[in-house]
């Protein structure tokens, strides 16, 4: 059975972060936080083969950082390593991700990139957890008619405090509620 979980884990950093710097900025470190940035993490399991796709909100990561994350994210959740899969969004809305020209707000910016390997490895960790990959009951992926919105279904989904399930669309949408099981 195909079995897949999904989790966020917030990122926002504190004001004063030095920002990813961009060529018409006016300033170096963040003014107030507008959106939060996260990590999304997606985990998915048929049988034995398992594989994370973790997308984080920053600007990007050296491959070291790439290496460093994936490990630690196959160490605590037990995916292997080539089975992650590690994106980020390259905003420029977040901070910078290694030392650059900007120089105000970099010990908030370094503070700040400590904590981002640990909630990578927590993201994914929690999606196991809400996919009932091998920690606890989760979500069920059946095929049959659904809301052609994949992200509305999910998102019913994840609200559940039962056990969610998605419909994958097999067929045109039916009328039925977003995430509800229908014949197909």
């Amino acid at each position: 059975m195909l079995n897949a979980g999904v989790s966020r884990v917030d990122i926002t950093p504190t004001v004063g972060v030095a920002h990813a710097g961009w060529g018409t900025q006016t300033h170096q470190v963040s003014l107030g936080n507008d959106m939060p940035l996260l990590v999304t993490a997606l985990v998915v399991k048929n049988d034995d083969f398992e594989v994370a796709i973790v997308d984080v909100d920053i600007l990007l990561f050296t491959p070291e950082q790439d290496n460093e994350i994936r490990q630690l994210i196959s160490d605590e959740s037990g995916i292997p390593f080539e089975n992650i899969r590690l994106a980020y969004t390259h905003t420029h809305s977040g901070p910078i991700t290694f030392s650059q020209w900007i120089k105000d707000g970099i010990d908030l910016a370094k503070e700040w990139w400590s904590t981002i390997p640990a909630a990578c490895s927590k993201a994914v960790v929690d999606a196991k957890v809400t996919g009932g990959l091998g920690y606890r009951e989760g979500l069920t992926l059946r095929h049959g008619r659904a809301s052609s919105n994949a992200a509305d279904a999910l998102s019913t989904a994840l609200s559940s405090p039962e056990r969610p399930t998605i419909c994958i669309p097999t067929g045109s949408p039916s009328t039925k509620p977003h995430g509800t099981e229908a014949a197909g």
